[in-house]
């Protein structure tokens, strides 16, 4: 199975990161082992996306900057989902070294299932207080702005890595109604950028469902 996608275009990477993720998950339930594919499926694609595209090689320091940086600021999980997000990837651990996936220079088994297991509590903290990430459940990125001031604020929102046009929904919690959240009209986003005005003294939800393959 090929685990090398650096610089890949996406029509090659994302078929290649199902199968990846279908082959994970079998071998996963074959042998008893619960597992969240999402989680794999987040892992690789910041992998391609963000990184090096070098789905065979891991080292203590990547599984860090992936499940300690980017996944917190990225993905949101309810309380029940995160106890199995670091399982999961420990499962992946054993999936590639199993399977023969792991390239020579990967680091050993052993050294990165001692990885996760010391990021533990580091990594519930990190899961705890965010403002954008993506679901869990429909893969939908989310954006919490959180408008403090007296005044309506006007202000351009970029999305780092993301650069596609698609709509964003709006819901609105605000002054205007404390009994109700607002469904505004939705928002164009270009070039990975949304422009809109805020309320004072609100707090806006905005939702871009997940693009499909």
């Amino acid at each position: 199975m090929r685990m090398v996608y650096t610089h890949a275009p996406e029509e090659v990477f994302y078929p290649a990161r199902d199968r990846l993720v279908e082959s994970f998950t079998r071998w996963a339930r074959i042998r008893g082992r619960e597992v969240d594919p999402f989680v794999v499926e987040a892992l690789v694609e910041h992998r391609w996306a963000d990184g090096d595209g070098l789905l065979c090689r891991w080292s203590p320091a990547d599984l860090a900057e992936a499940l300690l940086d980017w996944f917190p600021r990225a993905v949101s999980v309810t309380a029940s989902e995160r106890t199995l997000v670091l399982p999961t990837v420990a499962v992946f651990v054993d999936y590639l070294f199993t399977e023969d996936l792991a390239d020579a220079l990967c680091a050993g088994r052993e050294e990165l299932h001692a990885a996760l297991s010391a990021m533990t509590g580091e990594f519930d903290a990190a899961m705890a207080d965010e403002y954008g990430a993506q679901r869990l459940r429909d893969k939908a990125l989310t954006l919490m702005v959180v408008n403090k001031t007296g005044t309506d604020l006007t202000s351009p929102l970029s999305i780092a890595g993301f650069h596609a046009n698609r709509k964003a929904q709006r819901f609105t919690y605000g002054p205007a109604d404390l009994a109700a959240i607002a469904r505004g009209a939705d928002l164009p986003v270009t070039g990975g950028t949304i422009s809109a005005t805020y309320p004072a003294n609100s707090i806006t939800l905005l939702v871009l469902p997940a693009r499909r393959h």
